[in-house]
């Protein structure tokens, strides 16, 4: 998603943009970019890149899969390599490291040769998201709350909320993101047993916008949401997910944004989740909480990302 949100911008910027994607099956999965694209396993097959790139290829790699190797590849071939990265995971042998990230500090980076940029100034906001900020508007109490963990529940959460927290609450609406059809469908007989409760599968930018406009709260994931719930000023009780997330997590409690740090694996999570949520009913807190949210980011990182990446 983040790298259409690029996309969007390469193209007013005047040039062409292609999708090249992984998927261990992508006729099931199958994903529209809205753009030109194809289905590679480029990071397994450097030969590919003669295929692929061109002289006049800039080339934005977006992955968790591409290894040193791929990256020395990419460069012999490409005019520009530019690299979307969320944690210094490697040593990138590239032109540019953009890291779209709050909590990005350049020291972070020990190696040189390399331009980099981040850090609140590009924080890639969905074009949907640009003029729907909320107003400052605070319900006394909290009747909507937003679900959501990504685009693929890899630690079964929703499940174990479903039981010990929407259950908890029915007082509450819940409104809960399961990032695809498919898995939406697999918990519809479970999620039957709650009246406050309503499924989502693979929500639009649109749709999520609008799930984020009328929250009370948020019960999150770690990830890139965390930007457009700040955004709109939406409290959220954050659950680290995968060390992607860690500096997200970090970044949140120790600037009072989240109330508790939660790793998905914490014994206690839930209760943890349960504490916050209670603690969160107060009005005051929330209010103070939104109005912290409100100014972190604006709605022009993409644009800045997209003439980094051009250079």
């Amino acid at each position: 998603m983040r790298c259409q949100t690029l996309a969007k911008c390469l193209v007013e910027l005047g040039v062409s943009v292609r999708f090249c994607l992984f998927s261990y099956d992508w006729r099931e999965d199958l994903y529209d970019t809205g753009y030109e694209q194809s289905y590679h396993s480029w990071h397994e097959n450097e030969l590919l890149f003669s295929e692929l790139v061109k002289e006049d290829t800039i080339v934005v790699v977006d992955s968790y899969l591409a290894n040193l190797d791929s990256y020395k590849s990419l460069k012999l071939a490409a005019q520009r390599v530019v690299v979307i990265d969320d944690y210094d995971r490697i040593e990138y042998p590239v032109d540019c490291v953009i890291n779209p990230n709050i909590y990005y500090q350049r020291n972070d980076y020990r190696y040189s040769g390399v331009s980099f940029a981040g850090g609140p100034r590009y924080c890639l906001l969905r074009d949907e998201f640009h003029f729907e900020r909320n107003e400052i508007r605070v319900r006394e109490s909290i009747h909507e709350v937003l679900i959501t963990v990504g685009g693929s529940d890899v630690r079964e959460l929703i499940p174990r909320l479903l039981g010990k927290v929407v259950a908890v609450y029915p007082e509450i609406n819940f409104h809960c993101v399961c990032g695809t059809s498919a898995y939406q469908l697999d918990l519809e007989s479970l999620a039957s047993a709650y009246s406050n409760l309503r499924l989502y599968g693979r929500a639009s930018a649109v749709e999520m916008r609008n799930l984020m406009q009328k929250a009370d709260l948020a019960i999150t994931a770690c990830g890139q949401t965390l930007g457009e719930l700040s955004y709109m000023g939406v409290p959220m009780i954050g659950i680290c997910v995968d060390v992607d997330q860690e500096k997200f997590r970090d970044y949140y409690v120790s600037n009072g944004l989240f109330l508790s740090r939660i790793d998905w694996d914490d014994v206690d999570w839930l209760e943890k989740i349960k504490e916050d949520l209670n603690k969160l009913s107060s009005y005051n807190l929330r209010n103070r909480m939104t109005h912290n949210l409100h100014g972190l980011i604006d709605s022009q990182g993409a644009i800045r990302a997209a003439r980094v990446i051009l250079g």
